[in-house]
């Protein structure tokens, strides 16, 4: 029993530190995590719902590096950063690659591609010291890496993972998402189950907008998965999270009581979600400053 208390307790400690409303001893209450570099690994060009979360995402001053797919998927997530006039933060392209393209024609030629090189990437947006929020809103190949080759990050990310539609995310690099969960400390989780009752952008946003996103207007009409994982990173009020246990077993994420500790999204204020996600998609770049 002794042992389990104590067990207990460091958890406890760890979940303070990450910035939860957690103290013990009657410590005080941890700093936000407002502020801290943020990290936005992203299918964007090949899911719609990513592009979305990336528009929200360049409203948070302390946007500091993107990374995205090689090829046109980069530089649609460049052109669309410096649309939103957020031209300085830098994007690299990562080790995820997927067939066709949903971007193809909404990129002027003089967009370049951004650059390969990862490790360098992270190491420079996240220099310094303190936390650094990394949000995967695809397969975690990226962030295994950076964790791999950057140990001296374990420490220092707060990772949010999006499962996906259909939670596919981890089935599409099991190895590396489990690397994950075993190298982050006390990893967010937002899985599609959280996600399914979320608004659909399409209606909130006029079909102009949604013509800058995706040349098919009609496939942003899904739920907002990779929105919800970013108000989770942003520790935005409306996202409860509870601490959990889980394993990754054959590409899929169970319940374990010897699992992984976690924070799973349990539960959403659909009506403030909603309003954060109009306030950002109505006016880009405004919406969490």
């Amino acid at each position: 029993m002794s042992e389990e208390l104590n067990r207990e307790r460091r958890e406890l400690v760890d979940l303070a530190r990450f910035g939860l409303p957690q103290t013990v001893s009657g410590t005080p209450f941890p700093p936000s995590q407002r502020g801290a570099p943020l990290v936005v690994d992203t299918d964007a060009g090949a899911d719609p719902a990513a592009a979305v979360a990336l528009v929200l995402a360049a409203a948070e001053p302390a946007l500091a590096l993107v990374v995205a797919m090689p090829g046109e998927r980069a530089r649609f997530v460049r052109h669309l950063l410096d649309v939103l006039g957020r031209g300085e933060v830098p994007v690299v392209t990562g080790g995820i690659t997927a067939a066709g393209s949903d971007v193809a024609g909404l990129v002027p030629e003089g967009v370049e591609e951004p650059g390969a090189d990862l490790p360098a990437a992270v190491a420079a947006a996240c220099a310094g010291e303190g936390p650094v929020r990394w949000v995967v809103l695809g397969p975690a190949t990226n962030l295994a890496r950076a964790l791999t080759e950057l140990p001296d990050l374990r420490a220092r990310v707060v990772a949010t993972l999006s499962g996906g539609a259909h939670d596919i995310n981890p089935l599409a690099d099991p190895e590396a998402f489990a690397d994950v969960l075993a190298t982050a400390e006390l990893p967010k989780l937002v899985l599609a189950a959280a996600a399914a009752g979320t608004p659909t952008t399409g209606e909130l946003i006029d079909p102009g907008w949604a013509r800058v996103l995706a040349p098919n207007p009609e496939r942003l009409s899904s739920a907002q998965g990779p929105a919800l994982a970013m108000a989770a990173a942003l520790q935005l009020p409306f996202v409860d999270l509870l601490r959990d246990r889980v394993s990754l077993v054959d590409g899929r994420l169970a319940r374990d009581p010897a699992g992984h500790l976690v924070r799973t999204c349990e539960d959403v204020d659909l009506p403030a979600f909603r309003r954060w996600l109009t306030t950002g998609l109505r006016h880009p770049a405004e919406g969490t400053r």
